[in-house]
């Protein structure tokens, strides 16, 4: 909106809404040097404006009366502006309307010819268009960035979202937090009816004779037993016989005992003072005090460290908080459950008129009326009343207000701690980063959006993974009759099924909601979790060695490149820390090689001038060997070899320096810089075009048939389509080449792996880990602009620049192919051919 305005000046918010106050934000966001730029650049615009619409009007003019009446009297001539009739009789329509041409070329020079509005009313209707369309295409642009930072940041986790300035939350009634709270609540009511039933089915067994003093069924709250993380549900027989068992309830604790394992947790005492935190009200204020108790106790003169491991240690922390909050109030979720359970069976009672009957029947047996031992215990409730007396509608009613309180109880639980955990990740830095990134717009997006990617990657997973493995609530019991009656079949008593109704089919029913439930999904995520924390730390390690250019260099570079690649680190820094190593290797190659010339040199010159050395008793040495000659000869070549190996050494050290600065660099432009390039090109093409837009004209200067007409709208829809999609596409097309180079790096890894061995072994595998990267790399930014140029055909639009894009990646392409051997090439004939014979196949 800066570089726009700069130009047209308040024309950039023509169409919209309170344009005077909204430009007054942008003009603040200014500096006086900017400003002062600005006014000159817009009154250079103007003038060109104007420059642009006189000359194209002076030309329209010479061409007007050159061939436009030309044409007229000719069309005149061959009666092209009426209908008549061909040598067979038939009606042919005429050619060219005379009306449309004059109406729609008075219409064109009223859209595109005059300066209407904006700054001094420079600007004409067709350029406001043109403006407004490129904005529409900076809010897409924003909200992808903003997309993509929200998923950055939380990895997908929903978090209670309030509306800044109306304080209005929004709807929670229909995201994740909701579905899963459904699902975990759904397994609850089945748990608690299956414990109902079962109960009715063993008390009828052993108190049929004796009712006297027995509960008709027994609630899940009633059964329900803690052992450690989870809670057990039995009923036993007066004689201690196990009757029946349901499936548990398990919370699942952060497995990683640090707080007795490791010193700087064992110090603040985390066992004792924060692992058993239980209370969501405090939990932030907790978490405060355990970041501060790290931060001033054992890492006070360790910043560094400490802000590697604070992420660390609120993961497990949260986890535990909430493991602990679920097990305080699992007992209250129960009594919930069964409250929703005796509303189901009253429901299924309301609407089953023999049921009732038969539960009456029951009833009076226990009271003594009727025949011991007759009728059913199926709608005896525990008051010795018949369930299910009321109208139908009072129970429906009832259903949804309790099972909607069970629901909203998970819900808002989850969504706390979300919020609560989300919070605890947040960084001061990255958020900073964020708030620029979405102020500057796409061109700082360009440039770092792999930073922002490694920056957040552990934050971002963790928050991914924090919901997936919280609470176990399963029933495998919890179909058709929903009764456990294995205790039952075994000792004589088996169940009358045909009396009894099959409640699978009401509960079903009555679980109908509008919004459909989703189940949690339950996986084992702390092996995940576990191997984060530790390539957390791993990948800071190496990101501070990187920084500060030392400590990396200590390892071999396939060492530290293979230590890089199993954390989280995008591949491309990993191949930027290999980079830094080969670069510091071949410093110490270079240093040896330099010192080995350098002595060979002082040696060489040594033995030199020991042959030089004249000889003070020639005459005695007559015919005797010179050994001092010799022996200097003989240094001087071994001198000589080892400057050649210095030279050599040093050469080769000058070679590791030019890979290492292929993979610094090289990676990184071809992967941002031709999407950076055709962003940039595309915001002056779009000045350029409003500059130049009564050129436009030109096409109405000559008679114009339906065709053209038709050809023209096209045109107008191809350049609209430009300006408004094209940037959006570029930063998807970035955005996933990232991503896929990502994916192929990762999995090209383990299969182009060779086990340092033999000599061809270390040649083969060296050779694949220089060229790999800048094949993927290459040939994955190819396929993403021919991605945008084929979506932009699709829509037909016009891809500006891409084709010249698309030649510079083939030229090095072409490189590649050359240092691969070919292999480059080999991929492309392949996928060409494979998409060619599917082609083939449809067609077939």
């Amino acid at each position: 909106m800066k570089l726009m305005s700069s130009s047209v000046g308040e024309g950039v918010l023509l169409l919209s809404n309170d344009q005077d106050t909204q430009y007054a934000k942008i003009q603040e966001t200014k500096t006086d040097s900017q400003l002062r730029f600005d006014e000159a650049n817009q009154d250079h615009f103007i003038r060109d404006k104007q420059y642009t619409r006189d000359l194209a009007s002076y030309l329209i003019i010479a061409i007007f009366i050159i061939i436009w009446l030309i044409m007229a009297l000719k069309a005149w001539k061959t009666g092209e502006f009426h209908d008549s009739k061909n040598d067979h009789g038939e009606q042919v329509k005429a050619r060219y309307s005379f009306l449309n041409n004059l109406f729609i070329a008075i219409a064109a020079v009223g859209i595109f010819g005059l300066g209407m509005v904006g700054q001094k009313n420079s600007l004409s209707i067709a350029d406001a268009v043109i403006i407004r369309l490129d904005v529409t295409s900076e809010i897409a642009k924003q909200k992808f960035i903003q997309m993509v930072c929200w998923v950055r940041q939380k990895g997908y986790l929903e978090t209670t979202v309030k509306d800044s300035e109306t304080g209005v939350v929004d709807d929670v009634t229909k995201g994740q937090a909701a579905f899963t709270a459904s699902a975990l609540s759904n397994q609850l009511i089945s748990k608690a009816i299956v414990a109902r039933l079962s109960s009715q089915l063993y008390n009828d067994i052993f108190n049929k004779s004796d009712s006297s003093n027995w509960v008709v069924s027994n609630s899940l709250s009633d059964i329900s037993k803690k052992e450690n993380n989870t809670f057990t549900f039995k009923k036993f027989s007066d004689n201690g016989e196990l009757l029946f068992k349901l499936d548990p309830v398990t919370v699942f604790k952060s497995e990683l005992d640090a707080g007795a394992a490791t010193p700087y947790l064992k110090e603040v005492r985390y066992n004792e003072r924060y692992r058993d935190e239980a209370d969501i009200r405090t939990v932030e204020a907790t978490a405060n005090q355990l970041r501060n108790e790290l931060r001033n106790g054992p890492f006070e003169n360790k910043k560094a460290e400490y802000e590697d491991i604070k992420n660390n240690v609120m993961v497990m922390f949260y986890k535990d908080t909430r493991a602990n909050t679920y097990l305080k109030e699992l007992p209250n979720d129960f009594k919930l459950a069964d409250d929703v359970a005796v509303t189901v069976l009253n429901l299924v009672c309301a609407e089953n008129k023999q049921l009732r009957l038969s539960a009456k029947t029951y009833i009076d047996a226990h009271k003594g009326i009727g025949t011991r031992g007759t009728g059913s215990i199926e709608c005896v409730g525990n008051d010795w009343q018949v369930m299910g007396e009321d109208p139908i509608a009072t129970y429906k009613t009832k259903l949804y207000e309790t099972r909607k309180k069970l629901e909203d109880t998970y819900r808002d639980r989850i969504l706390a701690f979300n919020d609560a955990f989300s919070t605890a990740l947040e960084s001061p830095s990255i958020l900073d980063q964020l708030k620029k990134m979405i102020k500057e717009g796409e061109l700082n997006f360009y440039f770092n959006y792999q930073n922002l990617v490694e920056e957040t990657t552990f934050t971002s997973i963790n928050q991914n993974l924090f919901n997936t493995k919280v609470l176990q609530i399963s029933e495998k019991k919890a179909v058709d009759f929903f009764i456990d009656d294995e205790w039952a079949r075994a000792h004589g008593y088996e169940a009358d099924y045909n009396n009894r109704v099959n409640i699978s089919q009401y509960v079903r029913n009555y679980f109908i909601k509008t919004d459909r439930a989703t189940l949690p999904t339950i996986t084992d995520a702390d092996a995940i979790t576990q191997k984060l924390i530790f390539d957390n730390g791993t990948s800071a390690g190496m990101h501070n060695d990187f920084e500060q250019g030392a400590g990396i260099g200590f390892e071999l570079p396939s060492t530290a490149l293979k230590r890089c690649k199993l954390s989280v680190t995008h591949p491309i820094k990993c191949y930027q820390l290999y980079a830094t190593s080969l670069s510091n290797t071949a410093s110490d190659l270079r240093a040896f090689g330099l010192t080995l010339a350098i002595t060979g040199q002082i040696a060489n010159d040594y033995a030199k001038s020991k042959i030089e050395m004249p000889k003070t008793d020639s005459a005695a040495n007559i015919g005797k060997p010179n050994k001092i000659q010799a022996g200097s000869s003989l240094a001087q070549t071994v001198t000589f070899i080892a400057a050649g190996i210095g030279s050599s050494i040093v050469s080769l050290s000058l070679t590791l320096d030019m890979i290492s600065n292929g993979y610094r660099f090289l990676l990184i432009s071809v992967t941002i810089l031709p999407f950076y390039t055709m962003a940039v090109t595309q915001k002056y093409f779009v000045i350029a075009l409003i500059k130049f837009s009564p050129f436009f004209l030109f096409a109405f200067v000559r008679l114009n048939d339906a065709d053209n007409f038709a050809a023209m709208r096209r045109n107008i829809f191809a350049f609209a389509v430009s300006i408004a999609v094209f940037p959006i596409l570029t930063l998807i097309a970035y955005t996933i080449n990232w991503e896929v180079i990502r994916v192929v790096l990762v999995f090209t890894d383990a299969s182009f792996y060779y086990e340092r061995g033999g000599i061809f072994d270390n040649i083969v595998g060296f050779f694949i880990e220089c060229v790999r990267p800048f094949i993927v790399t290459l040939v994955s930014t190819s396929i993403c602009l021919h991605f945008m140029q084929n979506t932009l055909k699709l829509l037909g639009g016009h891809m500006m620049f891409a084709e010249a894009g698309i030649k510079v990646i083939g030229w090095m392409m072409t490189i590649v192919n050359v240092l691969s051997m070919g292999s480059i090439g080999m991929i492309s004939k392949l996928s060409t051919g494979f998409i060619s014979s599917l082609t083939s196949y449809k067609r077939s």
